[in-house]
């Protein structure tokens, strides 16, 4: 099951996180923010864009010339803005991948404030801070409760993070993954979408609840 868990992590949690780091931060501050100028800011970046990739180095005056335009037009963030954590990633440039992150964050987190306190909990994670991850994730939960969102795809990511964190910090996740399988058994567009983001090769996040016995029941039922 570790490795199943670990599996997962590794094929989801990076492309999952940049695409609503895209969806959330980006696309919906060019909509709200770019206004008139966004579709032709969007298609000057579309040259610039191309120019980088076919940079020899990640960091030169082409990627200058790239995030002059991302910090003036936030749409061209959400255009282009997972296709440049890739392109970094691919040239293993993933310090630079986070800085690119965390700027995105910053210019946009206080009109998008659920997207920037998952895409926060991410890069916690990636630097290792899994108690301060796990708390993130437990007031993103909250937050979302408090504007009745609680049955958004964001709401139940929110729990499956705090199950995982919860097992990978050696702490009780059985009311995380209760409030999981009621999120799941809603049979909601937003449940059956996270249901589809998390089955690999015949097995669900559904089986993965069911097999997965709670940190508390391990313990009751050791030898020791």
């Amino acid at each position: 099951m570790k490795e199943t868990l670990v599996y997962w992590l590794e094929r989801y949690q990076r492309p999952f996180f940049y695409c609503l780091l895209a969806i959330g931060v980006g696309i919906f501050a060019g909509l709200r923010f770019g206004g008139a100028k966004k579709g032709a800011a969007t298609g000057g970046a579309t040259v610039v864009f191309q120019n980088w990739e076919r940079a020899e180095s990640a960091d030169g005056p082409e990627m200058d010339e790239l995030m002059r335009l991302i910090e003036k037009y936030p749409s061209v963030s959400g255009a282009y803005g997972v296709r440049v954590v890739e392109g970094l990633l691919a040239r293993g440039a993933a310090e630079k991948a986070g800085e690119f992150a965390r700027g995105v964050l910053e210019r946009t987190a206080s009109h998008t404030p659920e997207f920037s306190l998952f895409a926060r909990g991410s890069l916690l994670i990636a630097r290792g801070a899994l108690q301060e991850a796990l708390e993130e994730a437990a007031l993103l939960k909250t937050a979302l409760a408090e504007r009745n969102k609680g049955e958004s795809i964001l709401y139940g990511y929110a729990l499956l993070r705090m199950v995982t964190l919860c097992n990978a910090l050696g702490l009780d996740e059985g009311e995380a993954k209760g409030e999981l399988s009621l999120f799941l058994k809603n049979k909601s567009a937003a449940s059956a979408a996270l249901q589809t983001i998390f089955s690999a090769e015949g097995f669900s996040l559904e089986d993965f609840l069911r097999r997965r016995p709670s940190r508390m029941h391990d313990q009751a039922h050791s030898p020791m």
